[in-house]
């Protein structure tokens, strides 16, 4: 009985490295699609806004949200 399922030796060290590196990075692009995502769904709902304050005659209102849809662009 070895006692441990996985190698300990130079190779195996150099694999778990790896192994981690390669899982930190998909943890990574998860997160960063999540913002994406995010992010373009603050951007319709801002566009939708600047669309109605446009057609309530909210004219500074309407500068407002796009101003705030540049700053987030």
């Amino acid at each position: 009985m070895q006692g441990a399922n996985r190698h300990v030796g130079r190779i195996g060290k150099i694999i778990d490295q790896k192994i981690d590196q390669k899982m930190h990075n998909q943890k990574e692009e998860k997160e960063d699609s999540k913002q994406k995502d995010e992010k373009e769904s603050k951007l319709e709902k801002l566009q939708e806004e600047l669309k109605q304050a446009i057609k309530e005659e909210r004219y500074e209102d309407a500068a407002k949200i796009r101003d705030e849809i540049k700053k987030n662009s």
